[in-house]
């Protein structure tokens, strides 16, 4: 929450970081990605269909690659605008984040992040597959 907390600041206080490319749709796709991760957290907990769970955990992966690819397509961000929202004393010189650097954090945590929740859904299956064949013999 305080990751999202920390972008609403940026969007809210308009500090750059955000560009004009940054409209509705980026919105809901940015923002959409730390939706369906909370929600692969807290799926589990409370539905007891196993093929819900898995069916949310399909749902999350085909959004969050969606998503992934339209931001890395689209790149609405300035990085040289990262540290604007935080107080004085703890911002870091702006010259060490460039926006190429962090096109390529950005490409990197994205891709890192769907390859985990790629793995999460294949293990997940993995494991219901397991739990219906020990019902079954």
């Amino acid at each position: 929450m305080l990751v999202v907390g920390f972008f609403i600041a940026h969007q809210a206080w308009s500090t750059g970081f955000f560009n004009a490319n940054f409209d509705l749709a980026e919105a809901v796709l940015f923002y959409g990605v730390f939706f369906f991760v909370a929600l692969q957290v807290i799926a589990p907990i409370y539905l007891v269909n196993r093929r819900a769970i898995t069916t949310v955990y399909s749902t999350a992966a085909i959004f969050c690659i969606v998503a992934t690819a339209w931001l890395i397509i689209r790149y609405p961000f300035n990085f040289s605008h990262l540290t604007d929202v935080m107080p004085a004393r703890t911002q870091f010189s702006r010259n060490r984040v460039t926006s190429d650097l962090g096109q390529l954090l950005v490409v990197v945590l994205l891709v890192g992040a769907d390859a985990l929740i790629l793995f999460d859904m294949a293990n997940y299956r993995s494991l219901l597959h397991r739990a219906n064949a020990r019902v079954r013999s």
